[in-house]
């Protein structure tokens, strides 16, 4: 009977080993895609491997090659320190890597993130959008950044208080990130100001989606003093300019964006106004 227990267990435990081998090796196997080669993942995948053939091989031993030898002391001692921990500290500690990593992923995507609006903040913004700048100069492709602002926005907190404020950019970025392709970035960067970085699009595709999105936060958004008063965007639009690295790029598109803004802003806002004039570092 205790034979057959023995037996058992061997080949639960021998399954449950191989699943264990499984789930290491398939976490290695990220960590490698991710960060390249980790000894740690790798390492632990092949004890574990190894373990898992030799727990393999005893149990073949006992009950193949020598099925009529007795099943010692040292045999369910094996058993129960060794093959029984193995697989299950195993499967533990990768659950614990994966739940350290995905806590670290968590924080660095706070660490970008705005927490008013679930957007990119300015820094986050401002990297991600250098990184498509230099993807979209390997690929040849143009690119364009639009800033926003939000028409006397101080008047709505002033009159209508913060917390009414806060509400108005929260809808405002929700609309604009359901709005948003794939490849584009949106940001805060202070206050009511956002900014879009629109890949491979060139300035008159960018000054047409900026219009429909201006018309849409008009219809869209609404205003805390009711239907009687509407909330709307201004906006200025600049090409990102070639041949200057993606950092430099960016900031010579974003300034020349904000010009454009401020023009829209002196020409009666709730509109959008493109940037004229070649986009270009002074000398």
């Amino acid at each position: 009977m205790l034979e057959l227990v023995y037996f058992g267990l061997r080949l639960v435990l021998s399954g449950f080993a191989a699943a264990a081998t499984v789930t290491a090796l398939r976490y290695a196997w990220r960590t490698y895609r991710q960060e390249g080669i980790s000894l740690l993942p790798i390492g632990g995948t092949l004890i574990l491997a190894a373990a898992t053939a030799l727990s393999t091989y005893d149990a073949i031993d006992n009950f193949v090659l020598r099925p009529s030898d007795p099943i010692t002391l040292a045999s369910w001692l094996w058993l129960v320190f060794v093959d029984l921990p193995m697989p299950v500290l195993a499967i533990l500690l990768v659950w614990s890597r994966e739940e350290r990593d995905r806590l670290l992923l968590e924080l660095a995507n706070l660490s970008v993130t705005d927490q008013l609006t679930g957007t990119l903040n300015r820094h986050g913004f401002l990297d991600r959008a250098a990184t498509s700048i230099a993807q979209a100069q390997r690929a040849g492709a143009s690119s364009s950044v639009v800033m926003l602002d939000i028409d006397h926005f101080k008047a709505i907190n002033d009159g209508y208080g913060h917390g009414a404020g806060d509400e108005v950019l929260r809808r405002l970025a929700a609309m604009l990130l359901a709005d948003r392709r794939s490849g584009d970035l949106l940001g805060r960067l202070g206050g009511e100001e956002f900014a879009l970085f629109l890949f491979a699009s060139d300035e008159p595709a960018a000054v047409t989606l900026a219009e429909r999105l201006c018309a849409g936060v008009r219809r869209g958004v609404p205003h805390p003093g009711g239907s009687n008063e509407a909330v709307t965007v201004s906006g200025g639009v600049a090409a990102v300019p070639t041949g200057y690295e993606p950092q430099i790029a960016l900031s010579l598109a974003l300034t020349a964006a904000d010009e454009a803004l401020y023009i829209a802003k002196r020409g009666g806002r709730d509109r959008i106004v493109a940037h004229r004039g070649s986009v270009a570092a002074e000398p």
